[in-house]
């Protein structure tokens, strides 16, 4: 197993490890102040797992497994490392990671 962290330079590498059936997991993870979220898309399941928790890993606020992602839930699975989204009530998020895990 291999793992590539997603940026702008790599995204067809990373469609095409999709097209070969080759990615294990996608995994997003997002600090928004003192709470982290990490959606991560399970391939062969074909499912997102989404686990919200305290920054410090002491408490899980919120897990669940979805089909779908929400339109807001996808913008925020689609950012790349380092990349920040500010909402409309000044909340800034940013994520911390973006990587693949494939095998070929």
């Amino acid at each position: 197993m291999s793992v590539i962290e997603k940026d702008n330079e790599n995204i067809k590498e990373i469609e095409e490890l999709y097209l070969f059936d080759a990615v294990l997991f996608e995994n997003t993870v997002l600090i928004t102040g003192d709470v982290e979220y990490s959606i991560c898309y399970v391939a062969f399941d074909d499912v997102y797992d989404i686990c919200i928790q305290d920054i410090h890993h002491t408490k899980i606020i919120e897990y669940r497994q979805t089909k779908k992602l929400t339109d807001d839930e996808m913008k925020f699975f689609n950012l790349l490392q380092s990349e920040v989204i500010v909402d409309e009530h000044d909340n800034i998020t940013e994520c911390v990671s973006h990587s693949v895990e494939y095998v070929f």
